[in-house]
């Protein structure tokens, strides 16, 4: 029997049995499976939404707020409780990309942040792998997503998940992320050689709106950074795909075969894990579930925030572990780099969200960089930028101009709505009204875990 708060009993405790935790589980999941699992892969639909990065284009930038059917093909439509309200690319309410920099007149604003964005921990049998993604190549970016459900019943897994600190009550869940080159933003007069945007879905009350986090990528390395090179490697068997059906062409037709975005590196395993992830549910589907589920916005903000000293279960034990270990008495501040506190240790992130190498940002409300530009964004670009090799570069800039469309054009262009140097990054807006904040170690640490919970 577990043990549960009902946020209308005014503090009191209600005992659970395991049929309500389980009629409560089911529930959750069908909640995230209605609004989820029905969806398209992000990207499908995106195929259809004719816009294009050439500033020559009758369909560029300059012109993307004449693009009428933007908000129905726009790959965040697959969403409906995303706050899409027609093509706001003329807006300049809180537009995107823009120009990242402290003037005179204008310094940033204080971090709104009291933390650094928290992921959970890692479950070794249920969590997202990245060979649980999908790799595509679209007319305007390359993508990776993770299935749209975390239910394991469905062939889901348990996707990433970032905490923004207090201002957000509910958790914002990766969906997908997609590449720019060169990098939408620009940090104090720089353009990054490429920006991978981690996209967040919201959940709950934030459903309406996305965090989205990026890395600036520069080609300073002079070896090879291997988990990039693993993405490319992806990447790069959907493009050979495509032109082998080219070559393959269907019965004659000259058009190629659509074929599912996925990579055969993707699908090593896969049957063999989503198996061993259903038999769990069917044999600990109690535990396993509702252990996850179990951070409701109540319980999740009581995990850093407290619950008046009073413990509910195990796992509320735990959070006031990490409360003490960050607030208490016996705390320890880490250093920048996240050490100097003995028998703690940060946090072991999930992919992609290795990719980060700072907690560390700048941070604004924003839109999407690319139609139907809904003002929904809250940004967070991180300020280390992730290094690769201008070998690596050169594979990407080529990958990024991979893309087919049935005719199988092979001259630039052929499906492709990058601009005439292969680049996919939007121009800059003017920042009008739009604070923008730095986080930095004078705002705050690493979150230190015990062993057991790194």
């Amino acid at each position: 029997m577990m043990i549960r708060r009902n946020s209308r009993s005014q503090g009191r405790l209600i005992l659970a049995s395991p049929a309500m935790v389980v009629s409560a589980c089911v529930l959750l999941l069908s909640l995230i499976q209605s609004t989820r699992a029905q969806q398209d892969t992000p990207g499908t639909q995106e195929e259809q939404l004719d816009y294009s990065y050439d500033p020559t284009s009758p369909i560029g930038p300059s012109r993307w707020s004449q693009i009428s059917n933007a908000a129905d093909l726009s790959p965040y439509a697959a969403y409906p409780t995303l706050d899409l309200d027609g093509n706001e690319c003329a807006s300049t309410y809180r537009p995107s990309p823009l120009h990242i920099r402290p003037t005179p007149d204008r310094p940033f604003a204080e971090c709104i942040d009291r933390h650094e964005m928290l992921t959970r921990q890692i479950d070794p049998n249920m969590s997202c792998t990245p060979f649980d993604a999908t790799f595509s190549i679209t007319p305007h970016t390359l993508k990776m997503s993770f299935p749209p459900t975390d239910d394991p019943l469905q062939n889901g897994c348990f996707r990433p998940r970032i905490n923004l600190s207090g201002n957000f009550p509910e958790e914002f869940v990766f969906s997908w992320l997609e590449v720019h080159a060169r990098s939408d933003h620009v940090i104090d007069g720089k353009r990054s050689d490429a920006e991978i945007q981690q996209v967040h879905l919201g959940q709950g009350e934030d459903d309406y709106m996305v965090a989205t986090v990026s890395v600036l990528v520069e080609a300073t390395a002079r070896r090879d950074n291997a988990e990039f090179q693993w993405m490319l490697d992806q990447w790069q068997e959907v493009a050979d795909g495509m032109d082998r059906d080219c070559r393959e062409t269907n019965g004659g037709s000259g058009r190629r075969q659509r074929r599912a975005a996925a990579t055969s590196a993707t699908m090593k395993g896969r049957k063999e894990r989503i198996e061993r992830r259903r038999k769990l549910i069917r044999e600990h589907g109690v535990d396993v579930i509702a252990n996850f589920a179990l951070q409701t916005k109540e319980d999740y903000a009581r995990e850093y925030f407290g619950d008046n000293g009073q413990a509910l279960s195990h796992h509320h034990q735990q959070q006031q572990q990490h409360r003490r270990a960050q607030y208490g008495e016996d705390s320890c501040r880490a250093d920048p780099r996240g050490h100097g506190c003995p028998g703690y240790g940060k946090r072991r992130k999930a992919f992609p969200h290795t990719l980060w190498l700072t907690i560390y940002y700048f941070g604004y409300r924003g839109s999407i960089t690319a139609p139907p530009c809904p003002d929904i964004v809250n940004w967070r670009i991180l300020d280390v930028p992730l290094e690769i090799s201008k070998r690596q570069y050169q594979q990407l800039t080529t990958l990024m101009d991979s893309y087919r469309d049935e005719s199988c054009d092979m001259t630039h262009g052929g499906g492709s709505k990058l601009d005439r140097h292969g680049e996919n990054y939007q121009p800059l807006r003017d920042q009008g009204a739009v604070d923008i904040f730095h986080c930095t170690p004078d705002d705050f640490r690493w979150w230190m875990y015990l062993p057991e919970d790194q």
